[in-house]
């Protein structure tokens, strides 16, 4: 299902998230008069795997024998485009797969699902594995590149070489991902050094938790300005990765990534990647109801958050996911990054069925005459 303990509808066919009840033949209403965001939301599709087969794991030799774990909808074979889809911090990546298979209608796209197992999670001692937490205590570590259980691997030389393997044989791939999985996909497509991101990589970011910034920059919510904090006063890992670039030692360093720490230092200097990634295909977007701050059914407005990070580094970032994407956009605008789309989907809050089935998602995943133009201008310059 696409959202946390969501529930099916008579009608078999379609669904309603958390906190709502199949009302009508198309909606779904709040179950909680108090519930501060919307009384009604839209259903949406219950995925239905047509085939069997297509829940068969799959494994991706990366390096050392060791394999990423991933669901396919087919095996390799001449594509315009591939659809990867990363899943959030239930690791469910069979329940992405589905609802993005549920989204296309063409067969000439290939969808591939990654699966970043964790501790309990291991099917194989060949499959890479991550732990759920990091030393600092942030689970799935995998978000931000973290290197896997057995072995230095990190998730995003995974992600590499998944993306890379898709293109020997497809003309264009577009990585979506959502709430950990867009955190994910953020912060691997600021730091992969893939060449194939010129025009043949696409990146679509949907209610990630937090983000990477690009400079130290915060907004002040007491001075209403942008500003550089205090960190020893206010906050002091606000800008370490993974919400900073600010790979230097300190009480935390030695758990970020060599992968991240390559990425970064070896483009002698933050200009120098933020120029390479304003030249990026990134779209951003949020559900405009995703601006839920309460982890607990006992206040007066009640929402469930989805495990909305609350650390003083992301709250530093706004106080929910949709005040945070605005605040993200901002500062990119601030340090010069203008080329980044970016969205807000209406009346959906945090469920990827709904942003992936939205206007706004059909668009920046499928855009099918702009992954046209790209393969064109591809062809022609090859």
């Amino acid at each position: 299902m696409g959202a946390y303990n969501a529930t099916c509808c008579p009608d078999h066919r379609t669904g309603c998230a958390v906190g709502y009840a199949c009302v009508g033949d198309s909606f779904c209403q709040a179950q909680h008069s108090t519930d501060p965001l919307v009384q009604r939301m839209p259903r949406y599709p219950l995925c239905r795997i047509r085939d069997t087969s297509l829940l068969q794991l799959r494994g991706l030799l990366v390096r050392e024998n060791h394999l990423l774990a991933y669901f396919s909808s087919h095996g390799a074979r001449e594509n315009q485009q591939a659809i990867v889809v990363v899943h959030g911090a239930a690791r469910n990546a069979d329940d992405y797969f589905c609802t993005m298979l549920d989204l296309i209608d063409d067969s000439s796209m290939w969808v591939v699902a990654p699966w970043f197992l964790g501790e309990d999670q291991t099917v194989d001692a060949s499959f890479l594995s991550w732990n759920d937490l990091d030393a600092r205590g942030s689970d799935n570590p995998w978000r931000y590149g973290a290197e896997a259980r057995n072995s230095s691997i990190s998730s995003f030389e995974a992600m590499d070489a998944l993306v890379d393997y898709l293109l020997q044989t497809t003309k264009h791939v577009t990585v979506v991902g959502h709430s950990a999985g867009g955190q994910f996909v953020q912060r691997w497509g600021l730091l992969s050094s893939l060449d194939a991101f010129r025009n043949r990589i696409r990146v679509v970011v949907t209610n990630p938790s937090s983000y990477a910034y690009l400079s130290p920059e915060r907004y002040d919510e007491d001075r209403a300005q942008w500003m550089i904090p205090n960190a020893e006063k206010t906050c002091p890992e606000y800008n370490r990765w993974q919400w900073g670039l600010d790979v230097v030692p300190g009480n935390f360093s030695n758990i970020v990534p060599q992968y991240v720490k390559s990425a970064i230092i070896g483009m002698n200097g933050t200009d120098h990647l933020i120029h390479r990634f304003a030249d990026r295909d990134i779209i951003y977007l949020v559900g405009g109801q995703d601006r839920c701050n309460v982890s607990q059914y006992d206040t007066d407005g009640w929402c469930f958050s989805h495990g909305l990070e609350t650390t003083c580094m992301d709250l530093w970032q706004g106080t929910n996911r949709l005040e945070r994407h605005v605040r993200y956009v901002e500062s990119m605008r601030r340090v010069g990054i203008t080329q980044h789309r970016h969205s807000i989907v209406p009346n959906v809050g945090h469920d990827h069925s709904l942003m992936f089935h939205s206007n706004e998602g059909r668009n920046a995943i499928l855009a099918a005459h702009e992954i046209a133009e790209m393969i064109r201008y591809d062809e022609a310059q090859s």
